[in-house]
């Protein structure tokens, strides 16, 4: 069952703060959860006789994210390079994202904050017209993860996460705003499922913005993970769409599918490739990813 009483109190001061309450400055959200990253860090060694932590569980390479938190008292970094490429109205682009990096850490016994940034970006152009090349940094966000309800015999684990980007990252790959999403997430493993065997998925609201013009953007996700041979190698598939992916642009979708590998209790690696359902989204990308649990 859910445990509602102490939800209800926290979690709209929380969301509001992170996603539309009394606009904290950027500078402010990151050096609190800043802050709050390095003083989880300072007990991520365990003392004698503290139990090991559960072995890493990396949201990466999904499109979704997932419903667990890392253990308390410890601080993951996921991180990661993508290529990408696209074909629209006769020009082709490719473009490398690296080092994708996502930073998670328990800062309570139902909070999980997130610090994100999308990496350096390098996109090259062809078309009839002649070439084009692009870099620059994507944009930073902040954010967090509450559950809501543990997964029980027949209902999946439920879990909110509100985030949003600071606005700050190059013209080319930023909007210049603080852009806000709010997540419900969902995943059921076990119960009436075989152990090896796991589902999930995310709902997603954004309000982004685009040549200073702020629009409503939705997104759903559905994934299933596979364990083995051995309990330390998984291996996914999922299918997101995207509403409106840009301003007035008709709805993509996507599927992709992959790998993920524990080589140690506190290190995954993982890789990926998707293409797209249709001529609005990526023709193809590919990518590969390294995590550590400190």
């Amino acid at each position: 069952m859910c445990n509602q009483s102490g939800l209800r109190r926290r979690l709209p001061a929380l969301l509001a703060r992170v996603l539309f309450g009394r606009a904290l400055p950027a500078r402010s959200i990151s050096v609190g959860l800043l802050g709050a990253l390095t003083a989880c860090a300072s007990v991520g060694v365990p003392r004698q006789g503290t139990p090991a932590p559960s072995p890493i569980s990396p949201n990466r390479p999904t499109f979704s994210d997932g419903t667990s938190l890392v253990p308390t008292g410890h601080v993951q970094l996921e991180t990661g390079w993508t290529l990408t490429r696209r074909s629209a109205g006769g020009v082709t682009t490719e473009r490398h994202s690296a080092p994708e990096v996502v930073v998670r850490a328990r800062v309570s016994d139902t909070i999980e904050a997130r610090l994100l940034w999308g990496g350096m970006q390098w996109s090259e152009a062809d078309g009839p017209g002649g070439g084009g090349h692009g870099d620059g940094g994507a944009d930073v966000a902040a954010g967090i993860v509450v559950p809501l309800c543990d997964q029980g015999e027949v209902l999946p684990a439920l879990a909110i996460e509100g985030l949003s980007t600071f606005g700050i990252g190059s013209d080319a790959f930023s909007s210049g705003h603080a852009d806000p999403t709010a997540k419900l997430l969902w995943s059921y493993g076990g119960g009436r499922l075989p152990d090896w065997l796991a589902v999930g998925g995310n709902l997603i609201a954004s309000s982004p913005t685009e040549a200073g013009d702020r629009f409503t953007q939705t997104a759903a996700s559905v994934w299933a993970t596979v364990t083995g041979p051995g309990p330390d190698t998984s291996w996914f598939a999922e299918w997101y769409v995207v509403s409106e992916p840009a301003n007035n642009v008709a709805s993509t979708q996507s599927v992709d599918f992959g790998i993920v590998q524990r080589v140690d209790p506190r290190i995954a690696i993982d890789a990926r490739a998707g293409f797209g359902l249709d001529d609005r989204a990526d023709d193809w990308f590919t990518g590969v990813g390294l995590s550590f649990l400190f």
